[in-house]
């Protein structure tokens, strides 16, 4: 059998530079430390997944009965009123507060409380609950939310386990609809909205994914215009764009019996978007 008196070449830029002596030099930069060659990034991968308290809603979001919400990235979920938006985050809270997860959930709508969280097995004494009104006022939040998380991380090498919930995002108003209000202005500028929300995910999504924050969202829809009518997120396409999952929730009535007795609803969940699956 032959020798072969090859060596392994490390192969090298236009420039003259290897490849891996030029990532190195960009992670020096500063600001740019958790930038690397891929085979040895985990800055987005997600390592831990928080179940729904729904077998085959895990696997559609996830791919794996087991799995659920990823620890890094957001879930929204979407909906007309009465389709289970508030009912499937109350479940994961409590999911994920058996992970060992602080839950900080932030209402718009004044739609749950204590009483209504024991119901769902939640110890409410691991969930902060938050009333949020405006767009810039969640936006605030979280980044102090994000700051005071980076904080610890730097003093204890621990990065606390949090779930964040916004519930839902089609109420949270503008400061320029407020402004309107009180000078008696009535008239709705649905684009001010859009833009400001388009702000925040593209202020509050990189930096929750580096907290390993995983962000749950519920919103509104709107019947859509065209030939075939649809069902449209309200507030414009920053949420779509920035979200790794999506969910489209609808409701049917559930009878039973020879008079038809209505008994609850039967909720169809319709991906929209996702990142894990088909």
């Amino acid at each position: 059998m032959a020798r072969s008196n090859s060596k392994t070449v490390t192969p090298k830029t236009s420039s003259g530079i290897s490849f891996l002596e030029l990532d190195k030099q960009l992670s020096k930069i500063d600001g740019f430390e958790t930038g690397s060659i891929l085979k040895d990034n985990s800055f987005s991968e997600v390592d831990e997944w928080i179940p729904t308290g729904n077998y085959l809603l895990n696997a559609q979001i996830s791919g794996s009965l087991f799995g659920g919400v990823p620890n890094t990235r957001s879930l929204g979920l979407m909906g007309d009123p009465g389709t289970g938006k508030s009912f499937v985050c109350l479940n994961v809270v409590r999911e994920a507060q058996k992970k060992g997860y602080d839950v900080i959930y932030c209402d718009t709508e004044g739609a749950i409380d204590k009483s209504s969280a024991l119901k769902f097995g939640i110890d409410e004494n691991k969930m902060r609950y938050q009333p949020i009104k405006t767009v810039s006022q969640f936006q605030t939040f979280v980044s102090n939310l994000l700051s005071i998380v980076k904080t610890s991380k730097e003093k204890n090498g621990i990065t606390p386990k949090i779930l964040l919930i916004l519930d839902s995002l089609g109420m949270l108003s503008t400061d320029k609809e407020l402004a309107d209000a009180l000078k008696g202005h009535n008239a709705q500028d649905m684009g001010a909205k859009a833009k400001e929300l388009r702000k925040l995910f593209r202020v509050i999504t990189l930096d929750l994914t580096a907290a390993k924050i995983p962000l749950i969202c519920t919103n509104h829809v709107y019947a859509g215009g065209g030939f075939f009518p649809t069902k449209e997120s309200s507030g414009g396409d920053g949420p779509i764009f920035a979200m790794s999952v999506i969910s489209f929730l609808s409701k049917a009535q559930l009878k039973e019996g020879n008079n038809n007795t209505k008994t609850g609803i039967i909720v169809t969940s319709n991906l929209r978007k996702s990142r894990f699956t088909i």
